[in-house]
């Protein structure tokens, strides 16, 4: 049956229905589209305040960090630390190699095992040109847990 061959009670009727249909379709897709963007707002703004908390939590600890660096370079035990370390150096130095000296002492030698070799206070065998090991650093390399504690003279920087 052909649309011209319907009755004007039918065609009203259809005609009422087509255009709601395509009313509802029209406002459903308009507001999947509204709500579609509104949630990636919404997600974008939690990855912002992630972000933002991150980077706060990232410089109260930096900060914290270099609160600990000022506390331990001002310690007068820091300071006769690092004169005694470029003494020590200098005396391994006369003998050879330095850093193979000091790998052998602290590493290869040391009775502790992985992750407990800042334990030792001297290196086997007693060299007293590298025993020295300040309770406060040990203390700061307990609580950021580096691999190693940045300390330097002005002369000659080196990391103990």
């Amino acid at each position: 049956m052909a649309w011209s061959d319907l009755k004007l009670k039918f065609k009203i009727p259809s005609l009422i229905v087509g255009f709601a249909l395509i009313g509802m379709v029209a406002v459903a897709t308009a507001s999947a589209l509204q709500a579609r963007g509104a949630l990636s707002e919404l997600a974008l703004e939690r990855l912002d305040a992630a972000a933002s908390a991150r980077a706060s939590e990232l410089g109260r600890y930096l900060s914290s960090i270099e609160a600990d660096l000022r506390t331990m370079a001002s310690d007068p035990a820091t300071v006769e630390a690092i004169d005694a370390f470029d003494t020590a150096f200098s005396a391994l130095a006369e003998r050879g190699d330095v850093t193979a000296q000091l790998k052998q002492a602290y590493i290869t030698n040391n009775p502790n095992p992985l992750g407990e070799k800042h334990r030792l206070n001297a290196a086997p065998g007693g060299r007293s040109t590298i025993r020295f090991t300040p309770g406060t650093t040990r203390g700061f390399a307990r609580s950021w847990k580096p691999r190693d504690i940045p300390t330097s003279s002005c002369s000659t920087p080196k990391a103990i």
